[in-house]
């Protein structure tokens, strides 16, 4: 399996052998099977989540209509749920602005994926990244 990281990610997640790797400019996400312009996986740090929600909401808007056509649309947050629930964050944004604000992303379809470290995310992306390749195999 062939795993593309977009060249704007400036601290990849590590495969192991477990996939070949190469960088690439991908036109949304940061993490896709090549040759696959289906599909894609969004990776965010916590502060970067909770900017992406907040500030920078328009631009996260698009992005996430340019993934419409995708199969499902995946964001992979390294951070756990209850450091939302206690304001373990950066900022003065509330928990409860954080929760409204990811609940209506579900509610549109966005799969949000929290992991509580970098490996257990780069696990759970190799996951998702094998599926998608066993279906478009099917």
């Amino acid at each position: 399996m062939k795993i593309i990281i977009d060249t704007r990610e400036k601290s990849p997640w590590h495969f192991g052998d477990l996939a070949e790797v190469s960088r690439g400019t991908l036109p949304t996400g940061d993490y896709a099977l090549a040759g696959d312009p289906h599909f894609a996986i969004e990776r965010k740090s916590l502060p970067d989540y909770i900017h992406t929600i907040t500030s920078d909401w328009q631009r996260f808007r698009r992005e996430l209509a340019r993934m419409r056509n995708f199969p499902v649309r995946v964001v992979i947050v390294e951070a756990e749920w209850m450091d939302i629930l206690t304001g373990k964050y950066p900022g003065n944004v509330p928990p409860p602005a954080i929760i409204a604000r990811t609940s209506e992303l579900i509610m549109d379809g966005v799969s949000i994926l929290f992991c509580s470290n970098s490996m257990a995310a780069a696990g759970l992306c190799w996951r998702l990244l094998v599926e998608r390749k066993k279906r478009l195999e099917a």
